[in-house]
């Protein structure tokens, strides 16, 4: 499976299992940069980050993999998605999303 294949593999069992077993690697850093998106573009929330993780672990798991890199991977894609999605909502793009009314100020903490 490629990942030019498009994101079908995001709602396959079978697809990230195949793309897991075919290079770890990219596999690992697919799954974090779909951990980086859902976490620190505004606009992506609905993607399947959590569910990502439990598959790959599984996968992981099974293959007798360390789960160290993934780990590693994943955490340092939140956080920085995270840091993104702080300084988007700070900045001009996060208040002309107040203006139109995209986010409600009673959502803000």
């Amino acid at each position: 499976m490629m990942l030019s294949d498009g994101l079908t593999w995001l709602g396959s069992e079978r697809g990230l299992h195949a793309l897991l077993a075919a290079d770890p690697m990219l596999g690992i850093l697919t799954v974090a940069a779909v951990v980086f998106c859902e976490t620190g573009l505004v606009i992506l929330p609905f993607l399947p980050g959590d569910s990502l993780l439990f598959a790959t672990g599984a996968v992981l798991g099974a293959g007798m993999h360390s789960p160290w890199l993934a780990m590693g991977a994943v955490t340092m894609a939140a956080v920085l998605g995270d840091a993104v999605n702080y300084r988007i909502g700070r900045g001009a793009a996060g208040q002309r999303l107040l203006r139109r009314g995209w986010i409600r100020p009673v959502h803000l903490c």
